[in-house]
């Protein structure tokens, strides 16, 4: 996100749980995993109405935490993505279980903006850390992510599906393929069998419309599984693998983008 915020430009944190504190899950979340941390880890929170998904989160320029939400929260959907960002808050504030991707090759950016280049650096993160999260919030509170996946994901990719075909930019491409690694990896703590035929069936719609995206989409997914990335140091190998084995422009990614 770019542009400078005030004050102004910020809610408080009470009305944004006013209307989904009422939900048994998030509040029982939030009582036990935001209440005691508020004071010592800050979060700004924003309703932003171009925000390209429900909810984001960043480090801002101060190193406060920022949330953005598209509008303020009313849903028990709502209520999971608030919470969803919250966790990563604490993955990175707090447990300093988060990739910090910090530098890009400037050669690369003769075809690419620092914007693209942030983008594919926030996808690398959410195919690592989301997964994660979820598992968590699930395991832990009983929230459903599946009904999230199916009315929300999956009838917007399909959306974006009617155009059949794989992207031809490369990087375009690589994040259509780590999107599907990174759902994938989402959907293994799914036990519903209802879900999970929908799941198959979408499984089948993308290798129609997007193979090559779905077969590099499963090679990471594999190489996710196998390495293993429920900590900080799994997921440096992980993106070394991954940074070593797939390029974007004849570079390979860990020659475009370096973590400390």
């Amino acid at each position: 996100m770019t542009g400078e915020n005030t004050d102004n430009d910020y809610v408080d944190e009470d009305v944004i749980i006013e209307k989904i504190i009422k939900f048994d899950k998030f509040e029982n979340f939030y009582c036990a995993e935001r209440e005691p941390i508020k004071t010592i880890v800050p979060i700004k929170w924003k309703i932003n109405p171009s925000c390209k998904g429900f909810a984001v989160q960043r480090s801002g320029a101060d190193g406060i935490s920022v949330i953005e939400l598209r509008h303020l929260p009313e849903t028990s959907d709502d209520a999971f993505l608030v919470a969803h960002e919250i966790v990563h808050v604490i993955r990175r504030e707090v447990d300093k279980q988060y990739l910090n991707i910090t530098k890009v090759n400037d050669s690369i950016l003769k075809k690419y903006t620092v914007d693209d280049m942030g983008d594919f650096a926030s996808r690398i993160g959410s195919m690592f850390d989301d997964p994660i999260v979820d598992l968590f919030l699930m395991d832990k509170y009983g929230f459903d992510p599946a009904h999230r996946y199916i009315n929300v994901v999956i009838k917007e990719t399909d959306k974006n599906l009617k155009t059949p075909r794989d992207a031809t930019d490369e990087l375009q491409r690589f994040n259509q393929a780590m999107f599907y690694a990174q759902y994938a990896l989402q959907w293994d703590s799914i036990k519903d069998p209802e879900a999970l035929r929908k799941w198959h069936a979408f499984k089948r719609r993308y290798e129609r419309k997007r193979p090559m995206a779905k077969k590099i989409g499963s090679e990471l997914y594999l190489m996710a599984k196998e390495n293993g990335y429920d900590s900080q140091e799994k997921q440096k190998v992980l993106f070394n693998k991954i940074g070593d084995k797939y390029t974007i422009c004849g570079i390979k990614i860990k020659d475009i983008l370096y973590i400390e």
